[in-house]
């Protein structure tokens, strides 16, 4: 249901939190790395309805050279495809409890993105995403467009600004046109360390993330809305995979059949490459 059209929305605007601690070594020292774990973020607004499906992260970051901090415009290293590398790890708790919970979320987010998204949307739309396809598998620029494209907004300790749709997940792209009701959620993210997110020179490079925020709108129903709510939103329903595994092992090769290991069951989503 399209709950955020005119009539049914009285106002909708979006809101930010911000991390329940600051961002850990804003300016590491010589030849050191930020860490990239332990971050959360608290939404306890209960009193308010969120539209879920559209929240977004956004990341504000630069690259320079591990050694002293100096450009690395002469560096052949820049970040790897798309927005969703930052992020490896996620866990969402309401009132302390579980409700999604999955890992190796950059690997399983990139191949469903470049299998989803249309050419036409690769080229616009996504690059607020960082998402610039390579085209070749080296890290030299006449040879790879999208190595190229990446390294010119990350050379010289240029700060780059990027969204992280969070409805690439599955837990939100399950919320399209629907909303939850008011409640309190808790976000525990885990970044890639700067070997996993690095494509090219990875020994003298480093990623520095200066800014980290989520971005909710939020929205004051009419009543027409609320009535619909009530009547259709507040049905008792179950939802299946809020826990996800993602598997990435070596699959058994049986003459032209392909088996997966006995211990993953009710497997959602496969991909052979």
């Amino acid at each position: 249901m399209a709950f955020r059209s005119p009539e049914n929305v009285q106002r909708n605007e979006l809101v930010r939190f911000d991390l329940e601690s600051v961002i850990r070594a804003p300016r590491p020292g010589n030849t050191q790395e930020q860490q990239k774990r332990g971050y959360k973020f608290t939404v306890e607004n209960r009193g308010n309805f969120f539209d879920w499906f559209n929240t977004f992260f956004q990341i504000q970051f630069k690259m320079d050279l591990k050694a002293n901090g100096g450009h690395n415009a002469d560096q052949l290293s820049t970040v790897i495809n798309g927005s969703h590398s930052f992020i490896k790890h996620s866990a969402i708790k309401s009132g302390g409890k579980i409700i999604y919970d999955t890992d190796n979320l950059h690997l399983v987010t990139f191949v469903k993105n470049l299998l989803e998204y249309s050419d036409d949307y690769s080229r616009s739309v996504a690059k607020n995403s960082f998402w610039y396809l390579d085209t070749g598998a080296t890290a030299v620029d006449a040879q790879n467009a999208g190595f190229a494209a990446r390294r010119a907004l990350t050379s010289s300790r240029k700060e780059v600004n990027v969204k992280i749709p969070m409805n690439r997940y599955s837990f939100f792209e399950e919320l399209e046109g629907r909303i939850l009701p008011p409640m309190q959620l808790t976000f525990e993210i885990e970044l890639n360390p700067d070997a996993e997110l690095l494509f090219g020179s990875v020994d003298t490079t480093r990623v520095t993330i200066n800014r980290f925020y989520l971005w909710v709108p939020k929205i004051l129903p009419k009543d027409s809305l609320m009535t619909k709510y009530i009547s259709e939103f507040q049905k008792p329903s179950r939802w299946k995979y809020l826990r996800e595994k993602n598997f990435s092992s070596a699959v058994t090769r049986n003459a032209t059949d392909y088996r997966i290991d006995a211990s993953i069951v009710n497997a959602r989503h496969v991909f052979v490459f």
